[in-house]
């Protein structure tokens, strides 16, 4: 009889460096990030593209928190409420080479700063910019979408991103978690591990995060950076995370807990997030990551019975 084939598998290029997870021959892996703000206030919920991100950091502003969904592995469309820049932004975008920032208005201080930076931006709030639109069905300033993300991958001067964390299937440390509750002053999240999702449930208020899509927000891995927030030089009454420097640091990731520290050594650099008994890089699921930058004193963990009642929030019986 014929001998019988070997099986085959498909080829298998370098891991996309936001997620960890392998790339095609043909990925666009040299592409640029694009950087987008997306608003977290109430009327801002669902919000679109969420769960397309590879990343998305969360920072506090007025008492609440905003987003910085980062896209690199994959186009999505639409993505939005876009809102408007911070200080914080432009030394924490710093952090992934050059990016590309698409935002929705600011202060002048803040123009001006990003016009500084290296940078690529776009604000996309003035009613002629191109592939943005206002949604009829909600109210200003949270209506601002951009089409997508597949124009701004072609902008000139960004480049390919600079990888945070690094990443290794069944590699993750520590010992079982249930998950973390972070207070943003106006809003409360939690994050709940979900063995079924192999992730992270996401909670806001006591209510599950859906996307515009109906979808649970779960990433894959969750990251605390604790760190402390000035007056904003651009307008004091408005907070600025100060994400050069270092502190401590959790990181949670395939229903694990690691106690970790972060460090960045300047607004151009990469944070870099060890084991805080090692000193090892910490070692992340492939896939999807949250990075929250709370302030110190307002990070709690999951016991049981408060698992329960959030697990109780996020599947309410009939």
């Amino acid at each position: 009889p014929a001998a019988e084939s070997a099986p085959t598998s498909a080829a298998v290029g370098p891991p996309w460096p936001l997620t960890g997870l392998d790339s095609e021959p043909g990925d666009p892996l040299d592409r640029p990030t694009v950087a987008v703000k997306i608003s977290n206030s109430e009327a801002a919920r669902p919000q679109a593209g969420l769960n397309a991100a590879d990343q998305v950091w969360e920072e506090q502003v007025e008492g609440i928190s905003r987003f910085i969904a980062l896209y690199h592995s994959a186009d999505t469309s639409p993505v939005g409420p876009v809102r408007s820049a911070r200080d914080s932004d432009v030394d924490l975008l710093g952090a992934f080479g050059t990016p590309v920032f698409v935002w929705g208005g600011a202060n002048e201080g803040v123009v001006a700063r990003i016009e500084a930076s290296p940078l690529v931006s776009f604000n996309v709030d003035p009613d002629s910019a191109e592939h943005s639109y206002r949604d009829d069905d909600r109210t200003a300033p949270d209506n601002l979408f951009i089409d997508g993300t597949e124009p701004y991958f072609a902008a000139d001067g960004a480049t390919a991103p600079v990888a945070q964390f690094e990443y290794e299937a069944g590699a993750a440390s520590g010992p079982p978690a249930l998950g973390a509750e972070i207070d943003w002053g106006g809003s409360r999240v939690a994050y709940l591990w979900d063995e079924s999702r192999s992730g992270w449930a996401r909670l806001q208020d006591g209510t599950p995060h859906l996307d515009a899509d109906d979808e649970l927000v779960a990433p894959t891995n969750v990251v605390v950076l604790l760190t402390e927030y000035g007056a904003a030089p651009s307008d004091p009454r408005s907070p600025v995370a100060l994400t050069v420097g270092e502190g401590e640091a959790t990181v949670l990731s395939a229903g694990r807990q690691t106690a970790a520290r972060w460090t960045r050594a300047s607004p151009s650099a990469p944070y870099m997030v060890t084991d805080a008994a090692t000193g090892q890089p910490v070692v992340l699921e492939p896939g999807t990551t949250w990075v929250a930058l709370a302030q110190p004193g307002r990070t709690a963990f999951v016991d049981e019975l408060r698992a329960a009642e959030l697990q109780a929030q996020l599947d309410p019986p009939d």
